[in-house]
C-alpha cells in the first residue's frame, strides 16, 4: 500500500537537497528555509538571485521550524550532508553535501521529473505573483459558477479580503457578468489545453462551484499518489505556464482571463514580478530627487544601513535603475571577477581580498547580478 507520509518524506528530502547544493560552502542551511518561506529581506532576495533559487521562493509559505529542524537532523544522519564551521572568524556553520546526497539528487531529480516541473518556474521569481493569480482564478470560477446557478449566498472559499474586492470589481457591471457567465467555460478549456492531463488534474481537482466543492492539496495528493509537495511543485510550474499563455494570447485569446495578469500598479517590478517594499520605494523617489544616502537617511530618520538595504534591494527589483553613483561597471565586473576567482559569494571573504578599494554596499550591489553575464 503507497504510504503518503513516507513519500513526502522522501521527496521534500530529494527537494531541499537540490536547493541545498548551490549554497552549500557559502551559507547557512537556514538560508534555504528563509527562501521557502518567501522572506522580505534583502539577504533572501540576493540569494536567490546569486544562487538562481527562483523556483524556490515562497514554495511552502507555511512550513514550521520544528519540521526544518527535523529535516536537517534527517539528512545529516542519513550522511547526506555534513555540517562544517565556515571559513574566516565567524563562529556560523556552513555544510557540503556528501557523495552520497549529490546521488541522491541526481536520482531524485530524474524520479520526480524535477527539471521538467521547475523549467517554467527559473527564470525569476514568480511564486507570490502565481500564488494570488491562483486565488484570484479560484474563486472567480467558484463565484461564477454561483451566478449561472443562480446561487447568490455561498461561502468563499478564498477568505483574503483583498482577492475578494478583486472579484466583485471583475463582477461589478451587470454587463461583464453575462460576459463571464457566457465565457468563462470556454476560456478554461483553452488555457488547460496546453497543459499536461496530470497538471490539468490538479487544478480542475481544486476548483470549487455551484454543488462542488474541491478537493485539498491532501486529497488531491492521495488520489494521484504523489508526495504532496511535489503535487505543490506541479501545481506551480501549471500555474507558471498558464500565465505565459494568457501572457501571450493576452485580451484577443482570453478577453476574461487576461484579467489575471494584468501589470499591476503603483510599483516598480523587478527581474522578478516581487514590487519593491513601500520603503524602498520611498527611498526610491528621493534617490529621483537626486538624494545621498546620508541626506535621505536624515530626512526619513533611518539608518543608513537600512537605506543600503534598499539600494540593494531597488538594484534586484528595478533593473532600469542606474547604480553608477554608487558602482561603476569596470568595478562591478572586478568585484564578480574575484568572486569567481576565490568560488565565493561571501561578502566578508571578498572584502578581506579587495581590503579598503571597495565597500560592502558596492560588493552586494555587483553581486546582484545586474553585471554582464551575472556572477554564475
Amino acid at each position: 500500500m503507497w504510504d503518503l507520509d513516507q513519500a513526502e518524506a522522501d521527496f521534500f528530502q530529494t527537494f531541499v537537497i537540490g536547493g541545498l547544493a548551490p549554497l552549500a560552502g557559502e551559507r547557512t542551511t537556514q538560508a534555504l528555509y528563509h527562501i521557502f518561506q518567501g522572506r522580505r529581506a534583502n539577504q533572501t532576495y540576493q540569494d536567490v538571485e546569486i544562487f538562481q533559487l527562483y523556483p524556490y521562493y515562497r514554495l511552502f509559505p507555511r512550513l514550521s521550524r520544528e519540521h526544518w529542524q527535523k529535516t536537517m537532523e534527517t539528512c545529516v544522519e542519513h550522511n547526506l550532508i555534513v555540517l562544517e564551521k565556515m571559513s574566516g572568524t565567524t563562529p556560523k556553520m556552513t555544510f557540503a553535501l556528501t557523495e552520497k546526497g549529490q546521488a541522491c539528487r541526481a536520482e531524485g531529480w530524474e524520479r520526480y521529473e524535477l527539471s521538467k516541473w521547475l523549467a517554467p518556474l527559473q527564470e525569476s521569481i514568480q511564486g507570490p505573483e502565481l500564488q494570488e493569480m491562483w486565488l484570484r482564478l479560484h474563486l472567480l470560477i467558484q463565484t461564477v459558477s454561483q451566478l449561472i446557478d443562480d446561487a447568490l449566498s455561498f461561502f468563499p472559499q478564498v477568505g483574503q479580503r483583498t482577492i475578494q474586492a478583486w472579484v466583485k470589481l471583475q463582477l461589478r457591471d451587470k454587463e461583464k457578468r453575462e460576459d463571464w457567465k457566457r465565457g468563462l467555460y470556454d476560456e478554461l478549456a483553452l488555457l488547460l489545453d496546453g497543459l499536461e492531463p496530470q497538471l490539468q488534474r490538479l487544478l480542475i481537482g481544486q476548483w470549487s462551484g455551484a454543488r462542488k466543492t474541491g478537493m485539498t492539496m491532501q486529497q488531491i495528493a492521495l488520489s494521484e499518489e504523489r508526495p504532496p509537495s511535489l503535487v505543490i511543485v506541479m501545481m506551480m510550474s501549471a500555474l507558471a505556464l498558464c500565465k505565459k499563455q494568457l501572457q501571450a494570447g493576452g485580451a484577443r485569446q482570453f478577453p476574461l482571463l487576461s484579467c489575471l495578469v494584468e501589470q499591476k500598479k503603483g510599483g516598480s517590478a523587478g527581474k522578478g514580478s516581487t514590487l519593491l517594499s513601500s520603503s524602498a520605494e520611498a527611498t526610491l523617489a528621493m534617490l529621483g530627487q537626486g538624494l545621498g544616502i546620508a541626506e535621505i537617511a536624515a530626512a526619513r530618520q533611518l539608518r543608513a544601513n537600512t537605506i543600503e538595504d534598499h539600494l540593494v534591494e531597488i538594484a534586484l527589483r528595478v533593473p532600469e535603475w542606474d547604480m553608477s553613483d554608487y558602482l561603476q561597471p569596470e568595478d562591478m565586473a572586478a568585484i564578480i571577477q574575484a568572486a569567481r576567482q576565490l568560488k565565493t559569494r561571501r561578502l566578508r571573504m571578498i572584502k578581506d581580498h579587495f581590503g579598503t578599494k571597495y565597500t560592502y554596499l558596492q560588493i552586494r550591489l555587483a553581486l546582484t547580478g545586474r553585471g554582464e553575464g551575472g556572477t554564475g
